[in-house]
C-alpha cells in the first residue's frame, strides 16, 4: 500500500511538472499584446474609478493619462480593436473579477451588427488580445463557445499554444520582459489624415447586415447594463465621432443605425447617451489619423469633454492629491516623456503642429510672411489649409521677417522650460530644415 502511495505521488509530481512546463511554454511563445494591454488592469484593478469599453474608436479616442492630468480621474481604457458589443461584454465580465469601477463608459459603435464577433483571421487575431489573458476556465469556454462557431477558431482561442508553438524563431527580448502600456490601455495615433468632403447619404436599417436582425448588440448591451447595475456601477453610453465624408457605405449605415438604437436603449433604461457626433468639438480636417480613428488632437478633445462630464455627474475623487496614488505621478511622467519623444522625432509639419496642440505645451510660432500667404497649389495647398487650422489652436503665432520658413518653440506649460524647437521650410514639399 505504501509503495502505491509513493508511486501515485511520483506520478502526480511528474504531471505537475509537465503542466507547469506547458504553461510556461505557452506564456513564452504567446504574442505579448494581451499581456501589454491587460496586465496592469488586473494587477492594479483596485485603483480604477472608470473603465472605458468598446473597440478601436475607444482605444484611440479616450486617453486615461490625460484624464488623470486634467481631472485627477483614475481610469483604464479596455477598448480592443475589432470588438463588437458581445465580445466587449465578455472582456468586461472578465475585468470585473479584478476591479470594481464607479462608472463604465461604453462606445456603442457597431451596436447594430448582428454578428457576435468578427469571423475572419484578422478578427480572431484581435480577439487574442482579450482571450489570451483569460485563464483556461469554464468562464473562458463559455465565452468562446458563445462568440465563435468555427471549430478551428474555437480551438485557437481556447488553446493559444496550438497557433503560437511555432513562434520560436520570432522570440525576442520583448517575449521575456513585456513592456506594459504607458497609456493605461489607450493607443495614441500620431498622424493627420487627408480629408475630402463628399456627398454622403445616411443609410437606413435595411442596408445593415444584409437585412438580418440587428438585435444581437442590443441584447449584449442589456447584459452589460444588468451586470454593472448589479454591482452598483453606473453606465454611460457614448458614440465617438468619425468623419462621414470619408467613410464607405457600410460605415455610414452603422453610424445611422447605431445612434438610433443607442438613443432608444438609453431612453428605455434611463441611461445617459453622449452622442459626440452632435458636438462642435471635432474637426474632420485635423483630428483624425484615418477615415475612422482619432489622432492625438481629436482624442484630447474627446477626453477633455468626457472628463468634465464625468466630474460633473459622478462623485469622483481627485487622485492627484491622494497619497496612495503616488505611482500615478510616476506613470504620468513616463507618458509625458513619450509625448516629448514623439514630438522630437516628427518631421511632418502637419503632424508636428497637431502634437503641439496639447495643454502640456505652450507653443510660439514665427513664420516668414510668405510662408502662410502663398498658395502653392495641388495637394500642398490642401496641406496648408490644414496647417492654418492647426496654427489657430496655438497660443502665439506671428510673422517674422528674419525667419525663413516657420520656426516653432515648444515649452512646458507649467515651468516654461524650452522643450523643443524646429524650423520647417517649404520647397517642393514641407521638410524640416536641419
Amino acid at each position: 500500500m505504501r509503495k502505491r502511495w509513493i508511486c501515485l505521488i511520483h506520478i502526480s509530481m511528474v504531471l505537475l511538472l509537465l503542466a507547469t512546463g506547458f504553461y510556461w511554454l505557452e506564456r513564452l511563445t504567446m504574442r505579448k499584446e494581451a499581456a501589454a494591454r491587460n496586465t496592469e488592469l488586473y494587477e492594479r484593478g483596485g485603483e480604477y474609478d472608470i473603465l472605458f469599453v468598446g473597440n478601436s474608436h475607444m482605444v484611440n479616442g479616450i486617453l486615461p493619462m490625460e484624464l488623470y492630468a486634467q481631472y485627477g480621474i483614475a481610469s483604464y481604457n479596455m477598448g480592443r480593436y475589432g470588438h463588437y458589443i458581445p465580445e466587449s461584454y465578455y472582456a468586461l465580465e472578465d475585468a470585473l473579477n479584478y476591479t470594481t469601477p464607479k462608472v463604465v463608459v461604453i462606445d456603442v459603435f457597431m451596436l447594430g451588427r448582428s454578428e457576435k464577433m468578427r469571423s475572419d483571421q484578422t478578427g480572431i487575431n484581435f480577439s487574442h488580445t482579450t482571450m489570451d489573458s483569460i485563464p483556461f476556465s469554464l468562464r473562458k469556454i463559455r465565452a468562446v463557445l458563445d462568440l465563435q462557431q468555427d471549430r478551428m477558431y474555437r480551438k485557437e482561442l481556447l488553446f493559444p499554444y496550438s497557433v503560437y508553438h511555432n513562434r520560436w524563431d520570432e522570440l525576442g527580448a520583448g517575449d521575456f520582459r513585456v513592456e506594459y502600456s504607458t497609456e493605461k490601455g489607450a493607443i495614441t495615433n500620431r498622424r493627420v489624415a487627408a480629408y475630402e468632403e463628399t456627398a454622403a447619404v445616411e443609410a437606413d436599417n435595411g442596408s445593415v447586415n444584409n437585412g438580418e436582425s440587428s438585435d444581437t448588440g442590443v441584447q449584449y448591451l442589456e447584459k452589460i447594463t444588468s451586470m454593472c447595475q448589479e454591482r452598483g456601477i453606473a453606465v454611460v453610453l457614448v458614440y465617438l465621432p468619425f468623419p462621414l465624408g470619408n467613410t464607405d457605405e457600410v460605415l455610414m449605415a452603422d453610424r445611422a443605425v447605431d445612434r438610433e438604437l443607442a438613443a432608444d436603449f438609453a431612453e428605455k433604461y434611463s441611461l445617459p447617451f453622449l452622442d459626440l457626433i452632435e458636438t462642435q468639438l471635432w474637426n474632420p480636417y485635423t483630428d483624425f489619423a484615418d477615415k475612422e480613428h482619432m489622432n492625438a488632437l481629436g482624442a484630447q478633445k474627446m477626453t477633455k469633454y468626457l472628463g468634465r462630464y464625468l466630474c460633473d455627474h459622478y462623485e469622483l475623487t481627485d487622485r492627484r492629491t491622494d497619497a496612495s496614488f503616488a505611482a500615478w505621478k510616476t506613470d504620468y511622467d513616463s507618458y509625458y516623456e513619450e509625448k516629448l519623444a514623439a514630438l522630437a522625432d516628427e518631421d511632418d509639419l502637419k503632424v508636428y503642429l497637431m502634437l503641439c496642440n496639447d495643454e502640456d505645451f505652450t507653443v510660439t510660432v514665427a513664420a516668414a510672411p510668405e510662408f502662410l500667404s502663398e498658395n502653392p497649389g495641388g495637394s500642398e495647398e490642401t496641406d496648408m489649409i490644414v496647417i492654418e487650422m492647426l496654427l489657430q489652436g496655438l497660443e502665439t503665432v506671428g510673422a517674422a521677417q528674419e525667419t525663413e520658413g516657420i520656426h516653432i518653440q515648444v515649452r512646458d506649460s507649467g515651468t516654461g522650460e524650452l522643450l523643443h524647437e524646429k524650423v520647417f521650410i517649404r520647397e517642393t514639399d514641407l521638410a524640416e530644415k536641419e
